[in-house]
């Protein structure tokens, strides 16, 4: 198909055309410079077809009808004319007038519908934008993704006011996440920020799929969409390729995919995939596929608008001139007018055309402002003068007088206005209000007239309606502010109360009159409905400070604050909210911070932003003591307001810490460290714990180790975390350093705090191995320093028995147990650690004893009723196993310090019930108690394999699917271990096919794991068609266990087998 596209031509979308043209199938139309053909605007389709290469004819022409003059000679083409509508919301008007002059028109599926509801029924929905190639380049220079939330985009006021709410939600995140609101930002700036984000949020006007969704998701960066989206969920799967969020779970959504770093990447990741479809080449290839579909009815309306040619509108020429990106006159339009007008039946429509053209044009020829409104304002004074009751003309010509500075003027038409509008008459001449209005910008009103106008399409009778609302708003408005009468911002407040700017006039008048309470109310539903209104929260502040409503006040300038740091384009600082400095408090007086975050950190650029987004709203001051970072972790320290400090490393975490506290002037302290993180419950109570402190005391927390993959063990240890800022309250050891000997020491009471802080700096196994080493060599050099000390005992033997050496553990364990007085907080840790290494190195009789022994000491302890039950598993004693996890329901073992794993009084004990109930034969037992395992705990994938393994033995099928189903979700490992299952599901239903694929996808997934290649070997040894294959698999076996006794067995079968003649 041959084809003629323009007048605007992306240089992407160019690209693509490059390869069409020297196809011979594609030219290029538009101005000079920057088309294969070029046209004026008086250029006809004969000239125009002048310029076509010999014997080259299109078969349509496809034109972007955006922002952009259409050179009257196209609609002649004796060929169809496809018409690309975006943004058709703000273009209504103009599209009414070009929309018709097409044979098909391509736009997103709320324009089909508004369309059709206009009358055009020729209307198709499609992609109209291709993305850049850059998007879904692979990058081994990409930033960090240290942009927590990002948007990037449109914050007009008048066209995204329905945005602007939603992104103050954002702002008020930034407390504890990294958010950024950027406009006006193009190119690589553009793609750099997209880059750099975790998440993007994106709200659409008309419920379509726009670029943003596209470039945001080809750029890597999880995107957030509205629900009810009409197109994006045709390409992107909630919680699959995208997030799609409602005004109810916004905020909680955000914080659950910051959280869950894993789970946040793998939708990303299936999102950029899904961004692959619309690339430029690819979206344009779907849009002649289109046109290429519609062939048959796009022939016959083109043979419908040669045969009738349509006029062209001079009121359509104007709204086309309005839209137009370029911004330059249209050197026939104004003289063409003024013919019109001299005409014997002068209609007042087209003064008002007249009126609009000549102040645009005066404006772009540089004529001058005042010069281009009073030409203006002649035209619709003649406007006024041919129909005295056309409310267009008046309210244009008032806009005039306001621009002139001619307010008597202004107030005369303006009451004649209202009284006109009053009276509720039948205009004269409807079609007079389909003109443009004055002045000819996007300003508030024009955006406003146009969604009248697709609001309504089909309805006369409510855009009429909508109109009126419409002029009396504006007028009211113009009255009150020209008049300062007080009753007109009210009218203006009736006449269209959702928008914020009317309450914001209303409530500033209010203000004026020293109403304050009146005003406060209108104020606070301005700020609410714009956040980014400045006057309005400005004059909002100053009302609450004179009525005294401090709190009220502080909040405001909180959240103005946020605004401004996440939006400095859109809300500049401004004195009244920003930062006083910090040696000069705003109250003039020396004010002591309630509550001290207190940190030792070095080279954390990755895990510092994350830490102090979650916790920097909730203290007053942050202390950062930096013991020789290289990387970017002063500039994050910087970005969350931190005082840093320097302090050089000498191998002693508690000379850091005590630096820290030194360093506080809070009277509270409260430290984390970098790789820590709290959760929304955990903030939730930390807000109600530090404005309840009072007396001294120290509050302990718990901290989640999180696990390195999905359904591993997590451990749970007691931290005390807050504390009084008290010189005498000093740290101790190298290493795993303490703050409660000097608590107890100092005789203050140990409280425990409901709230658990998530660490997820053993989430990396090679990290951890590094710290295990770095712990080590302290604790040598804490060893030779304090020989004998129970505590330094205690964590050598921990570290040894990590390192899986409980022959090195076990002296050391013992002798740090009989150094120990019976209250210590290592006690308990200490006898689960003997019990360990000893049942490691085979000596069950003396862990049992040592279970006893600790038990005694520490009656009820979790752990220790664990390894009591798997003492007694161990020595065949099922029953006393059973009674041991039984108790461990049964009891809540107090608070107490301790480091355990978690579940050890929940799904662990559950599972543990359940092996032993299988062992004795009561499967269904078992599989009651696995199923509250995972109940209690649905990302513990033994008990998820411990059903499956009772679903195996009993053939049920389904069940077996469901579990599979189930890991799937539980990351690589999990999903690896269900095509596993569901290998051996198929293998024993003989289905051979299914299972070599799932045995084969185990494999991909998890090559060193031996269970499942010898799955496959067992498969293809049954199926027996290809033996050779299961040869393959079998030495694939042996090149992982060369001892593997039944692989090497069944090798030597099928070797003579296949050696038989």
């Amino acid at each position: 198909m041959r084809y003629l596209i323009g007048p605007n031509i992306s240089s992407t979308l160019a690209s693509v055309l490059r390869q069409s043209y020297e196809a011979g199938q594609c030219l290029t139309l538009g101005p000079p410079g920057r088309a294969d053909l070029v046209f004026h605007a008086n250029t006809s389709w004969a000239d125009l077809s002048q310029q076509f290469p010999n014997g080259w004819m299109p078969d349509c022409v496809i034109l972007d009808l955006a922002y952009t003059r259409v050179p009257d000679g196209i609609w002649s083409a004796p060929v169809p004319i496809v018409g690309l509508a975006g943004d058709w919301n703000l273009l209504w008007h103009s599209y009414q007038y070009l929309v018709p002059r097409c044979d098909l028109i391509l736009t997103d599926t709320a324009g089909v519908e508004r369309l059709a509801a206009a009358g055009h029924e020729h209307a198709r929905a499609a992609f109209l934008y291709g993305i850049e190639p850059e998007y879904y380049e692979s990058r081994s220079d990409a930033p960090e993704r240290d942009i927590d939330v990002l948007f990037v985009g449109n914050l007009h006021p008048a066209v995204q006011r329905e945005r602007h709410p939603w992104l103050a939600r954002l702002a008020a995140l930034s407390g504890r996440r990294n958010v950024v609101i950027r406009t006006g930002a193009f190119g690589a700036d553009y793609t750099a920020l997209l880059l750099r984000a975790k998440i993007v949020f994106n709200r659409s006007i008309r419920g379509e799929l726009n670029r943003r969704t596209i470039e945001a998701a080809a750029a890597g960066a999880l995107v957030f969409q509205e629900a009810g989206n009409r197109e994006a969920p045709a390409a992107f799967r909630d919680r699959k390729e995208c997030v799609y969020y409602t005004g109810a779970d916004l905020e909680p959504l955000l914080e659950h995919y910051l959280s869950n770093h894993t789970e946040r990447e793998e939708i990303a990741a299936a999102g950029r995939i899904a961004a692959d479809a619309f690339r430029v080449d690819r979206a344009w290839d779907r849009i002649l596929a289109t046109v290429r579909e519609n062939e048959s009815a796009l022939t016959a309306r083109a043979a419908q608008r040669i045969g009738n040619p349509t006029p062209t509108s001079l009121r359509g020429r104007v709204w086309a001139t309005l839209g137009e990106s370029e911004r330059t006159p249209d050197p026939t339009l104004a003289p063409t007018l003024s013919a019109a007008a001299s005409s014997p039946d002068r209609p007042v429509g087209v003064y008002n055309l007249l009126g609009v053209t000549v102040a645009r044009d005066a404006l772009l020829s540089g004529t001058g402002e005042r010069s281009a409104v009073q030409a203006a304002a002649t035209a619709f004074r003649q406007a006024v003068q041919a129909d005295p009751t056309d409310p267009v003309a008046k309210l244009n010509l008032v806009e005039a007088f306001v621009a002139l500075g001619d307010q008597d003027e202004a107030r005369r038409e303006l009451r004649a206005l209202l009284d006109w509008l009053a009276r509720d008459e039948e205009p004269t001449d409807p079609e007079s209000w389909e003109v443009p209005t004055f002045p000819p910008t996007f300003d508030l009103f024009r955006v406003e007239w146009e969604r009248a106008g697709w609001t309504h399409a089909g309805d006369p009778k409510g855009l009429l309606a909508a109109r009126r609302a419409l002029i009396r708003w504006r007028a009211n408005l113009l009255l009150a502010q020209e008049a300062n009468f007080l009753p007109a911002y009210y009218e203006a407040v009736i006449a269209r109360s959702d928008l914020p700017v009317s309450r914001a006039a209303l409530g500033c008048a209010l203000a004026r009159a020293g109403d304050l309470n009146a005003a406060v109310g209108h104020l606070r539903h301005a700020v609410a409905g714009d956040p980014f209104d400045i006057g309005a929260a400005r004059a909002l502040f100053n009302a609450l400070d004179d009525l005294g409503a401090r709190d009220e006040a502080a909040r405001l300038i909180a959240d103005r604050r946020r605004l401004s740091q996440v939006a400095p384009q859109v809300v500049p600082p401004e004195a009244w909210f920003t930062d006083p400095a910090p040696d000069q408090p705003a109250t003039g007086t020396t004010v002591r911070p309630r509550v001290s975050l207190c940190m030792i950190v070095k080279n954390e650029e990755r895990n510092l932003p994350d830490c102090l987004a979650s916790v920097r709203d909730l203290v007053e001051e942050v202390v950062v003591i930096d013991t020789g970072s290289t990387d970017r972790t002063r500039e994050v320290e910087s970005t969350f307001g931190a005082r840093v400090f320097e302090f050089p490393w000498r191998d002693d975490f508690a000379a850091a810490r005590n630096e820290s506290v030194r360093r506080a002037t809070g009277e509270w302290v409260f430290w984390m460290d970098a790789d820590d993180r709290l959760d929304e419950p955990a903030r939730e109570e930390l807000k109600r714990l530090f404005a309840g402190l009072s007396e001294p005391a120290a509050y302990v927390m718990k901290c989640r180790c999180i696990a390195s993959r999905a359904g591993g063990s997590e451990t749970l240890v007691d931290h005390v975390r807050l504390f009084p800022n008290d010189p005498q309250l000093q740290w101790s050891y190298r290493v795993h350093e303490q703050i409660l000997p000097s608590i107890r020491a100092r005789g203050l009471p140990v409280h425990w705090a409901d709230v658990t802080i998530r660490h997820v700096g053993y989430t990396n196994a090679a990290l951890r191995q590094q710290k295990l080493d770095r712990d080590l060599r302290l604790l040598r050099l804490e060893d030779a320093e304090r020989p004998d000390d129970p505590f330094t005992l205690f964590n050598l033997g921990s570290v040894y028995a990590e390192l899986e050496q409980p022959a090195v553990a076990l002296p050391l364990l013992r002798r740090s147990l009989v150094r120990s007085a019976p209250q210590d907080s290592i006690v308990r840790k200490l006898y689960a650690l003997i019990v360990e290494s000893e049942r490691a190195l085979g000596r069950p009789g003396e862990a049992q004893a040592t279970c006893a022994a600790g038990l005694e000491v520490c009656p009820g302890d979790a752990e220790l009723l664990f390894l009591e039950a798997l003492c007694h598993r161990d020595a065949g004693a099922g029953d006393r196993a059973t009674a041991c996890l039984q108790k461990l329901l049964s009891e809540d073992g107090g608070k107490h310090f301790g480091s355990v794993e978690d579940g050890l009084r929940g799904h662990k004990a559950r599972h543990l019930l359940a092996l032993l109930a299988n062992e004795a034969g009561r499967p269904e037992e078992a599989r009651q108690h696995l199923q509250t395992a995972v109940e209690n705990s649905p990302a513990f994938v033994p008990s998820w394999l411990g059903l499956a393994e009772l679903a195996l033995d009993g053939q049920r099928w389904d069940e077996v699917d469901r579990v599979a189903t189930k890991l799937r979700e539980l990351g690589p490992e999990a999903a690896a271990e269900a095509e596993f299952l569901v290998g051996r599901m198929h293998f024993a239903r003989e289905a051979f096919g299914p299972a070599k694929v799932a045995a084969s996808a185990a494999i991909t997934a998890v090559p060193a794991a031996i269970a499942p290649r010898v799955l496959l070997s067992h498969v293809l040894l049954r199926e027996g068609t290809d033996l050779p294959a299961a040869e393959r698999a079998l030495r694939d076996v042996l090149a992982l266990d060369p001892n593997h006794l039944e692989a090497q067995h069944n090798l030597g079968i099928l070797l003579a087998r296949m050696a038989a003649p």
